[in-house]
């Protein structure tokens, strides 16, 4: 079974330009782990504790099949933002984790991931909240 990359499930539901489009989008590719790049990307809870930037790191090649990479990789998350597990890492040691993380992951969704740490991602918070109600947007 192919494995879509979460940048490319992103980008379908970012290029629907309005909230009914972007909810039945979501709906199709929901996904525990879409549910999380949104918190990340979109939640005003959620804090990043990397610097601002791009970090000094080296993508991996294109077609190195690991579009499915950062779908493991999603727990990491709780270590670059403002959780117990985040706060409680020294800086340089959080920074050089995110930089491990985004050269092991497919390039494409390394800078799907730089677009979390921004809150750059372009999902209409009215369709986040008809999707995910729960949730504080």
């Amino acid at each position: 079974m192919v494995t879509t990359a979460l940048s490319t499930i992103v980008l379908d539901i970012e290029n629907q330009k309005t909230v009914k489009n972007q909810v039945e989008a979501i709906k199709k590719h929901a996904s525990a782990a879409l549910k999380e790049i949104f918190i990340f990307s979109c939640s005003p809870v959620v804090e990043w504790q990397l610097p601002t930037g791009n970090p000094p790191y080296e993508p991996l090649a294109e077609g190195t099949d690991q579009e499915g990479r950062l779908y493991g990789a999603l727990k990491k998350l709780n270590y670059f933002v403002n959780t117990p597990e985040g706060l409680a890492l020294a800086s340089m040691k959080r920074e050089q984790m995110f930089i491990e993380l985004m050269e092991t992951i497919d390039p494409n969704d390394a800078k799907l991931l730089l677009r979390m740490k921004t809150k750059k991602l372009k999902i209409k918070k009215e369709a986040l909240q008809q999707v995910y109600p729960e949730e504080t947007w």
